[in-house]
């Protein structure tokens, strides 16, 4: 054999020797500890706690918005009245809630729209489609729809309030 073959062999036996004492390095799962010369401090975070605002009132009157956003602080259902000034039901509906007639009301965020206010809610209006008034929807935090009650007779409705989850 010529010297250079000899070289090539040896180079070849050296370079598979390296390979595989690096894999059995990797395979003992040894921990690898690099030392910084120039550590830097880690900055402290800081985590807000965010305060959930106390409920004065579960009454929201024209915005929708502001219900759902307390129906999800608050781990409450909201729901959607639609009704009008115009209309004599809507009318005896909000004064039995503000006289506490309907006390069911209590575990709900309650949302009154005004379909005459379209300025404030025609996107609603849109969204929810109410057919005749006074129409009630039931809806979770986020807006999805899983009850309706039309029209508005104390004992009726009360029981329709029962019913839901």
């Amino acid at each position: 054999m010529n010297t250079k073959a000899i070289l090539y062999v040896v180079l070849f036996v050296l370079i598979g020797a390296i390979i595989l004492r690096s894999d059995n390095n990797i395979a003992d799962d040894k921990p690898v500890v690099v030392i910084n010369p120039n550590p830097k401090p880690i900055p402290e975070v800081i985590v807000p706690t965010i305060e959930i605002p106390k409920l004065e009132t579960n009454y929201i009157y024209d915005n929708l918005d502001k219900a759902l956003v307390l129906g999800g602080q608050h781990k409450r259902n909201i729901i959607i009245v639609f009704g009008a000034e115009w209309c004599p039901y809507c009318v005896v509906l909000k004064n039995d809630a503000k006289k506490d007639k309907i006390q069911q009301y209590e575990k709900y965020i309650v949302c009154f729209l005004d379909t005459d206010n379209t300025k404030a809610n025609q996107k609603y209006l849109n969204i929810y489609r109410p057919k005749s008034l006074p129409t009630s929807i039931a809806v979770d935090s986020n807006g999805k729809e899983f009850s309706r009650k039309i029209g508005y007779k104390n004992k009726d409705y009360i029981s329709w309030l029962q019913g839901l989850k």
